[in-house]
């Protein structure tokens, strides 16, 4: 893994998916819980919020020989609430015959907060071919009201990117839950693998069980299998957490 940025996991940690406290050292002192956004401001719920792909969904990976998945980047576009979401999509071979669809119902591990752009990792299914093509249509299906516990962010604490077979990659990112609240199952790591000139060329995604309020965890992810053998430079990552109030 030549030439990535990587951070070794700290002493003592043997092994990986901790989830919750398992003891009171894991606990971290109540005067360090402080929200890191700042208080938010009650406002007026909108009748409408979109989220938009911000890049071209790209496919140049595959996860077995009936499927392959792709990357694209989202935004909500709204700047104040957060919304759930869904993924519709036709895939199309280069004679614009169909090759493939997209049908995902996106529930609350993965809401978007206000004006939050993310990396998005989906699948394609039972095709034996790369498309040519993909037309994505991504829209909002409920809204989100934002309270006190959306102004805490996870600290991360270490990370970690390895081989673990041919063309496929293990993320591991370790985070302190630096709040009074419990994040239930559900919160959701996407990110991607970067090549030397900064594109995006193999993506990955994994979640996480329960994470206590004042604890710490391991969310691990697992990459496609990469078809363009370009060595990764770089990685970049995004947490979603879970555990909205819906209106």
């Amino acid at each position: 893994m030549n030439g990535i940025s990587r951070r070794s996991f700290l002493a003592g940690i043997a092994t990986l998916g901790l989830a919750g406290c398992s003891s009171e050292r894991d606990k971290i002192s109540g005067s360090t819980l402080k929200p890191k956004k700042g208080t938010l401001e009650i406002e007026s719920s909108p009748q409408r919020s979109d989220i938009v792909v911000t890049m071209d969904p790209i496919y140049n990976y595959q996860v077995g020989q009936n499927g392959c998945d792709f990357i694209t980047k989202i935004k909500n576009t709204s700047d104040q609430v957060a919304v759930g979401w869904e993924v519709d999509g036709i895939a199309k071979k280069a004679d614009g015959a169909l090759c493939g669809t997209v049908a995902t119902r996106i529930g609350n591990c993965c809401t978007l907060l206000p004006g939050q752009e993310i990396w998005y990792v989906g699948g394609i299914s039972n095709i034996d071919e790369l498309p040519a093509s993909l037309e994505l249509t991504i829209r909002v299906n409920s809204f989100e009201k934002i309270t006190e516990k959306d102004t805490y962010e996870f600290t991360v604490l270490n990370e970690r990117l390895e081989q673990i077979a041919t063309n496929m990659y293990s993320f591991d990112v370790e985070i302190q839950n630096d709040s009074p609240y419990d994040f239930g199952p559900g919160t959701t790591l996407m990110g991607v693998l970067k090549d030397d000139m900064g594109n995006a060329v193999n993506g990955f995604t994994g979640g996480s069980d329960v994470i206590e309020a004042g604890c710490h965890t391991i969310i691990s992810a697992n990459s496609g299998l990469d078809l363009t053998g370009s060595p990764y430079a770089s990685y970049e990552y995004g947490i979603l957490k879970s555990g909205f109030e819906s209106y």
